[in-house]
């Protein structure tokens, strides 16, 4: 780490020569591309809020000039990026460290004895899907990058699911930089793909019945529309045509759902019935159906039995032969496990009730139950013995982040438990967990990566208070001795919504900016999961202004407490957290000296999806109408405001955050600012993979650096 780390500063400090040569480059940033020639009548009233929308044009597919001002702004950004000397090395630097880490690893899943994972292979870029038999052996690889390309499109693994067997694999693809997800089936006895594709539209979750012949499956009919949602029932070898129709809309008055709702069906551990777990929208809670596999085979609709409803604030159900397990938000805002009987569908039995910390997941292995239990940014691996309900903590090898595999339903008939582990100083590795006994043993599957285990990098956890008074978690990662030495540039991020946290995790592209003297900061604010269920309710819909002053508050604090000052202080966010820091932008804009949006939702009242409806607003409802309204970062752009610099970052074929409301942001907002306001735009969708991604990574540190006038020694 030193000796790398040392040729960075020195390359660096080449590079400060260079900046006096090419100054003149450096100053290209003030140059604005002029904005097209738009209509000046905007205005428009909407649930009795007048709406003042002047570059609703750029929406317009056939806006030529609109087009050309959008690709004449991303060659701005880039020659204003790339004209900094830092560029070119943070590109080779960047580069060098994700290429550092050999291989990267998903959790592995035992399916009756044999271990899958995925792997993704720094040289030469390549993915491959593996089985082992026992760890002790070599892997078997099943998949490669040439058998993912399909009819000349690369496509990536979203998820895989062997059969009971072993012999398909039943893999959800997609291709690269789009949301678009077909179903394939990989047969491991002929060494390849079989006939069979599941392409119309999007499918989702393919689950296998016990003849180990044929799969349920979720499919949207239209492209990220969910007013249509179908769960069919595919025969390996037979035509997509031929699909059973096992759940629609209208085929029950039992298991009924309506748009934005989304429904997935996969066999019971007795082999003899079915569940149906329905999300409501991104509504974190769920209900639960159960049936006679052979009824809803033989077309009985109304077969189907309530177990479990909404209301309950169930996160999640996993199951064993006889007893159902319910993931359970407590209405004093703890969270619990409980059981039933699914033979007699008795009342509920609580098992564990954690007051302090939450539940954030939980999966069975046979007659053994597991549990993270996480507090405070940090987790803890709790077995429970379902035969005599007797519990015990395992003892992890460092303070981190637990990954579970919970995803599929095949199991590892108690033989133990694998999950990842990461902290924001320590590599991710995968550790193995035996049913029995305390021991953990950390695998040889993800190799830690040569830069993964920095021992010099700090983790500060502090409680930051809200406007309310609710204490925000904030997390602080610098090198040991920046603290107390100097007021530090400071990145600081936020996300805040459908329930996702920021979790413990080292981004070794990240350590040029900590091993110079910058802080990254993580505010942990309300709509994110964090704290529990209760904290992302506290984020969302009518609550939604929590994020942003979180966010503030958590700015505040950093300049307070001397870590920082506003001109030093850059924020980021991306996706639904361009909410968050496109507010805060608004509200306190003197308290940031630059700001990043990567693919960012920053035009919340033109909502078009239904699965986003349930988090920030139906724009249809006039009530709910004006919780988008209010957290619209780009209706809310004001020229009373002094923004500092900004970076807008899009993809081309982003199908969640279009272009055009990037580029609507960036053009109102340039309109009423000095400084300088850049859109970079990526032939890509929602975000980066590979070497885009290493370019992105620099043109986000290239900007701070240059913008938070970041020192170098």
């Amino acid at each position: 780490m030193k000796l790398s780390l040392e040729r960075i500063h020195k390359r660096v400090k080449q590079g400060i020569a260079l900046i006096i040569i090419t100054i003149g480059i450096c100053q290209i940033a003030f140059g604005q591309v002029p904005l097209p020639l738009l209509p000046k009548n905007s205005s428009d009233t909407i649930h009795g809020i007048q709406i003042d929308d002047p570059f609703s044009p750029f929406e317009d597919p056939a806006n030529l000039e609109a087009k050309k001002w959008i690709e004449q702004k991303n060659l701005e950004a880039k020659a204003a990026l790339n004209g900094q000397p830092i560029h070119t090395l943070l590109v080779d630097t960047i580069s060098a460290l994700s290429a550092s880490t050999p291989i990267r690893a998903t959790v592995p899943l035992n399916n009756n004895g044999v271990i899958y994972t995925q792997l993704d292979i720094a040289e030469g870029n390549e993915t491959k899907l593996v089985k082992y038999n026992t760890l002790a052996e070599p892997y078997e690889v099943l998949l490669t990058n040439e058998l993912l390309t399909i009819n000349g499109s690369v496509y990536e693994i979203f998820d895989y699911n062997p059969s009971p067997d072993n012999r398909y694999i039943a893999l959800q693809l997609y291709p690269k930089g789009l949301d678009d997800m077909i179903i394939r089936i990989y047969d491991s006895k002929t060494g390849s793909f079989t006939e069979d594709i599941i392409d119309a539209s999007t499918s989702y979750y393919p689950f296998w019945l016990p003849d180990s012949k044929s799969f349920f499956y979720t499919q949207l009919c239209s492209p990220m529309k969910f007013d249509s949602v179908q769960v069919k029932r595919h025969i390996i070898g037979q035509s997509q045509n031929t699909d059973q129709l096992v759940l629609d809309r209208q085929s029950s008055n039992i298991l009924t759902y309506g748009d934005g709702d989304f429904p997935v069906i996969q066999m019971l551990p007795d082999g003899k019935r079915v569940v149906c777990s329905m999300a409501y929208g991104i509504s974190q809670y769920v209900d639960h159906y159960i049936a006679p596999l052979d009824e809803i085979l033989g077309e009985q609709s109304n077969s189907w039995q309530r177990i479990t409803s909404s209301d309950q604030q169930i996160i999640t159900a996993d199951f064993t032969q006889n007893d159902a397990y319910l993931l359970r938000a407590e209405p004093d805002s703890t969270t619990s496990i409980v059981y039933f009987n699914i033979q007699e569908l008795e009342d509920t039995t609580v098992l564990i009730n954690e007051k302090e910390g939450f539940i954030a997941e939980m999966m069975i292995e046979e007659d053994v139950l597991y549990y993270e239990k996480s507090y405070q940014g940090s987790s803890q691996l709790i077995r429970v013995n379902l035969i005599d309900k007797s519990t015990s903590t395992l003892q992890l090898p460092f303070q981190g982040d637990l990954v579970l595999n919970t995803e599929s339903p095949v199991r590892v008939n108690g033989q133990g438990l694998f999950f990842g582990l990461s902290s924001w100083n320590q590599g991710y590795g995968i550790y193995y967990a035996s049913s029995e006994g305390d021991t953990i043993i950390k695998t040889d599957i993800r190799p830690a990566g040569k830069y993964e285990n920095p021992d010099n990098l700090v983790v500060e956890q502090v409680l930051v208070r809200s406007h309310d008074s609710t204490e925000v978690p904030l997390t602080l990662i610098y090198r040991e001795g920046v603290k107390g030495s100097d007021v530090a540039p400071v990145i600081l991020e936020a996300y805040g919504a459908y329930g996702t946290s920021l979790e413990p995790y080292l981004q070794v592209e990240s350590l040029p900016w900590l091993y110079n003297g910058g802080i990254l900061a993580k505010a942990h604010v309300r709509g994110g999961g964090e704290n529990g269920p209760q904290w992302h309710t506290a984020g969302r819909k009518k609550t939604k202004s929590n994020t942003w002053k979180d966010l503030i508050a958590c700015a505040q604090f950093l300049i307070e407490e001397n870590y920082t000052k506003p001109e030093k202080l850059g924020v980021i966010g991306g996706s639904a957290g361009g909410i968050a820091v496109g507010m805060a932008l608004n509200k306190a804009p003197k308290l940031f000296g630059a700001a990043v949006l990567s693919y960012p939702m920053v035009n919340p009242v033109r909502l078009e999806s239904e699965e986003q409806f349930d988090e920030f607003g139906d724009p249809k409802d006039s009530t709910e109408f004006n919780y988008l309204y209010q957290m619209d970062p780009y209706l809310h752009i004001s020229s009373k405001n002094n923004y500092p610099p900004i970076l807008v970052i899009a993809g081309v074929t982003d199908p969640r955050i279009p272009l055009w409301s990037t580029a609507k942001y960036v053009a109102r907002i340039q309109q009423v600012t000095d400084q300088p306001v850049f859109l970079r735009v990526y032939n890509t969708g929602h975000g980066t993979q590979g070497t885009d991604n290493v370019l992105e990574l620099a043109d986000q540190f290239s900007f701070f650096m240059w913008k938070l006038n970041a020192r170098y020694d």
